[in-house]
């Protein structure tokens, strides 16, 4: 692949009086910056790629690097993750990149661990997950309120092993009546335990009441049906 990019590269340079050579061998390394390479100052680099290179560079975007510019016109893009130089076609599609290409190959986003890439995705975008959240709360109070409840009760081990997946199916129904209730009726309604979680009672659809916001708070945890 390397000799096809050099001699991609020997056809793009469009002035003879250049060394055509010397700037063939620092565009094909891409460890370090085209200047670095070629051991000269930034200014002479950005001066001798317009000389060698003219209209060809009209394109590209300022601070892309001119050798990978041309790589990614050749086809080919280097992936961050294991530094080998692929096809294009071995890239997932990106939007937000000048060349609409994922930084990481194929194999390397396969192999990466989906706990870390949550993690530093979380991390990286607090604000944007508070939004979504709030917006997620507000659009659907009924499957926010169950998987809350559905937290809590596995946080004191109140969800029984041997439930089924059509009980857990009721559970989020019960849910859904009480949002339409309270939607109909013009005012909120709770999902109450019975038997209260923290007192031994189990998140299950016969542990479950519907109970007006005010009912609830009154009853708060004591056992009783209402």
């Amino acid at each position: 692949m390397i000799n096809n990019f050099k001699n991609y590269l020997r056809s793009k340079i469009i002035n003879n009086k250049v060394d055509k050579e010397y700037l063939v061998e620092g565009l094909s390394q891409f460890d370090k910056p085209i200047y670095q390479v070629l051991n000269i100052p930034v200014q002479r680099c950005s001066e001798l790629m317009k000389r060698a290179f003219r209209k060809e560079l009209k394109n590209k975007p300022r601070n892309v690097p001119v050798n990978i510019w041309f790589l990614i016109q050749f086809g080919y893009k280097k992936c961050y993750k294991c530094n080998n130089i692929l096809q294009l076609d071995k890239f997932h599609n990106r939007k937000d990149r000048w060349h609409n290409k994922n930084d990481n190959c194929l194999d390397c986003e396969k192999n990466r661990d989906r706990i870390e890439y949550y993690t530093e995705y979380n991390q990286n975008h607090k604000e944007k997950r508070r939004k979504y959240a709030r917006q997620y709360q507000k659009d659907n109070p009924d499957k926010f309120n169950a998987n809350n409840a559905k937290r809590r009760a596995n946080k004191l081990q109140a969800t029984p092993n041997c439930i089924t997946k059509q009980q857990l199916i009721e559970i989020e129904d019960i849910y859904w009546q009480a949002k339409e209730t309270g939607r109909i009726l013009g005012e909120p309604f709770h999902v109450d335990h019975i038997h209260p979680l923290s007192k031994g009672g189990l998140h299950v659809p016969w542990n479950l009441q519907i109970l007006t916001a005010t009912e609830n708070l009154k009853k708060s945890n004591k056992l009783e049906v209402i």
